[in-house]
C-alpha cells in the first residue's frame, strides 16, 4: 500500500469515527430525555427496531445481490471459443482483474449498507404492520378493513419497492459483469449470450415482472387512500373506471410477459422476451397513465358531480365514521331576522368572537376571492399595496358616513 493510499484510508476513518461520534452523542441525548420523561422503553423499543430491521434487510440486500454478482463472474466454459475483437486487450484485462472482486464486493457492500439505513427509518410503519388492528369497517370496494390501510400498506409498498429494486439492481449489475466476461457481447446488430448467462438475466427479468404484479395490486389499494390533487380524497370515477381495470391488465400482462421470456430462455434468439417486455413497458405508459386521463377530461369533466357522486358519498360515510360523527344530534333554531338586546346577551360568547376587519390589517394583505373552484385563490395580477388599497376603499365604503354639518 503506498503512503497517499494509506493517508486516503487515514482519513476516511477518521471521518467515520466523527461521523460515528456525533451519532452516539445524538442517541444518548435522546435516551436522557426519553428517560427524563418516563418514556425509556419507547427509546429502547425504537431503537432495537430500528438495528434489526436495518441489519436483516440490509445482510439480505447484500446476500441477494453479492450471490447475483459472483455467478455473473464464472469464467466461461472451456467449450466456448470467443471469435473476433475482444472487449479488453489481455493486458489490460490483468490489470482489471486485480481489482474487479475486490470492487464488486465494496459495491454490495455499499449497497447493503444504504439498504439498510432506509430500511431502519421504516420503523414505524413496521411496527403499526405487526401491531395492526381492525376497525370493524370495510371499504366499499375492495372489502378490506380500514386498519389494513391505516396501519399495513405503507410498510407492504416499502416491501415492494425494496424487493423490485433489489431484483432491477441486481439485473442490472449481473448484466454489465457478463458484459465484461463476454459472457454477452454484442456483435453488429445481434445479441450473444451463453445459456448460463441467457438463463440469469431472463430469470432476473422475469422475476421483475411477477414482482411487479404485486406492485399494480398495492397500487389499486393505494387508490383509496390518495388525493393525488383532485377535489375528492381516495378513489374518484377515473380511478374505478380507469386506474384500477387497467392495473387488472398490466398485472395479467406482466404475468403472461414473465412466462413467454422464461419459456424462450433456451433460445439464442432475445427478439421474442425483448418483445414481451417492450409491451408492458408500453401499454403501461400509454394504457396506466393515457388512459384515465382521457377518462377524466372526456366523461368525467362534462359531469362531474353526477360522476363523482357516489365516491362523494364514501367520502362523507368515511368521514363521518372516522370522527364518529354517525351519533350526532340535530337540532332546529328558528331564524325571523328580529335581533333584539335580549338575543345578544344571550349569546354573548357568539358575539364576542365575531371576526372584526381592520382596514390597516386589510391594507397590508392581498385580497382573497371565491369563486366557483373549490379552494380559496389569490389574486396574482395586482400587486399587494394595488390590491390593499382598493381593499380599503372597499372597506370604507361600507362605513356609515357622519351626516354633512348644516348651515347655522
Amino acid at each position: 500500500m503506498t503512503v497517499s493510499s494509506k493517508l486516503t484510508t487515514y482519513v476516511f476513518g477518521v471521518i467515520l469515527a466523527l461521523i460515528l461520534i456525533a451519532k452516539a452523542l445524538t442517541m444518548w441525548t435522546d435516551f436522557l430525555w426519553f428517560g427524563a420523561m418516563g418514556q425509556a422503553e419507547v427509546f429502547t423499543t425504537i431503537l432495537s427496531t430500528r438495528m434489526v430491521l436495518g441489519i436483516v434487510v440490509g445482510v439480505l440486500f447484500f446476500a441477494w445481490l453479492w450471490a447475483n454478482l459472483r455467478f455473473a463472474r464464472k469464467p466461461l466454459p472451456d467449450n466456448i471459443t470467443l471469435i473476433g475483437k475482444r472487449l479488453l486487450p489481455d493486458e489490460e484485462r490483468a490489470q482489471v482483474e486485480q481489482y474487479a472482486d475486490k470492487a464488486l464486493l465494496v459495491f454490495a457492500l455499499i449497497g447493503g449498507l444504504m439498504a439498510g439505513l432506509v430500511a431502519s427509518g421504516k420503523w414505524l410503519q413496521w411496527l403499526q404492520y405487526t401491531h395492526a388492528v381492525d376497525f370493524g369497517q370495510t371499504d366499499p370496494l375492495f372489502g378490506k378493513d380500514a386498519g389494513f390501510y391505516v396501519f399495513k400498506l405503507a410498510f407492504l409498498q416499502y416491501a415492494f419497492r425494496s424487493v423490485f429494486y433489489a431484483v432491477v439492481i441486481a439485473a442490472i449489475t449481473s448484466t454489465l459483469v457478463h458484459l465484461y466476461q463476454e459472457a454477452i457481447r454484442i456483435v453488429g446488430n445481434t445479441v450473444q449470450a451463453t445459456s448460463r448467462a441467457r438463463y440469469h438475466i431472463l430469470g432476473l427479468v422475469s422475476l421483475a415482472l411477477l414482482v411487479k404484479v404485486w406492485g399494480y395490486r398495492l397500487g389499486q389499494l393505494a387508490l383509496l387512500v390518495g388525493d393525488r390533487g383532485q377535489v375528492l380524497s381516495g378513489a374518484t370515477y377515473s380511478d374505478v373506471h380507469g386506474r384500477i381495470p387497467m392495473a387488472y391488465g398490466l398485472m395479467a400482462l406482466c404475468l403472461m410477459a414473465a412466462i413467454v421470456i422464461v419459456a424462450n430462455a433456451r433460445s439464442r434468439k432475445l427478439f421474442v422476451p425483448a418483445g414481451a417486455l417492450a409491451v408492458v413497458l408500453l401499454v403501461s405508459l400509454l394504457g396506466g397513465a393515457g388512459y384515465p386521463t382521457l377518462l377524466q377530461k372526456l366523461v368525467v369533466q362534462p359531469t362531474e358531480l353526477q360522476k363523482e357522486r357516489p365516491y362523494i358519498e364514501h367520502n362523507i360515510t368515511a368521514t363521518n365514521t372516522a370522527y364518529d360523527l354517525d351519533d350526532v344530534d340535530t337540532e332546529l333554531h328558528r331564524v325571523d331576522g328580529v335581533l333584539t338586546w335580549e338575543d345578544v346577551q344571550k349569546n354573548r360568547l357568539t358575539v364576542d368572537n365575531i371576526r372584526l376587519w381592520s382596514v390597516r390589517w386589510i391594507r397590508s394583505r392581498p385580497c382573497g376571492r371565491t369563486t366557483t373552484s373549490p379552494t380559496w385563490t389569490w389574486t396574482a395580477t395586482p400587486s399587494t399595496a394595488a390590491c390593499g388599497r382598493s381593499c380599503s376603499r372597499r372597506a370604507r365604503s361600507t362605513r356609515p358616513r357622519s351626516p354633512a354639518p348644516r348651515p347655522g
